[in-house]
């Protein structure tokens, strides 16, 4: 099981930062998952998609990860984590919204 924290729900313009937490569904407990990544993806009609990757590092103890994505545009962003540690792999994809950031 995955979790997405810090996000407040909804990403903005500009940079997000963010932590993301992997637990083993059975034992409840954060399990290492290796080298984590998320992929956001913008779709856009008549144009190719927007693509953006995360910068993601360990974070203070297994199994949870910080993070920061720069969303360019706001939109309805595809959401993507792909993981493949010792103990598990796999993906999630879920929607995340993009407002524009208030100046």
């Amino acid at each position: 099981m995955t979790t997405l924290l810090g996000s407040g729900g909804e990403w903005t313009t500009g940079e997000n930062i963010f932590e993301m937490e992997f637990d083993s569904a059975t034992r409840k407990r954060l399990i290492d998952v290796g080298a984590p990544t998320l992929t956001a993806t913008l779709s856009s009609a008549g144009a190719r998609p927007l693509r953006i990757s995360a910068r993601v590092a360990r974070g203070n103890g297994p199994g949870r990860y910080t993070g920061a994505i720069t969303l360019p545009r706001p939109g309805e962003w595809s959401v993507t984590e792909m993981w493949n540690g010792p103990a598990s792999g796999g993906s999630a994809t879920f929607s995340v919204p993009a407002r524009s950031r208030r100046q």
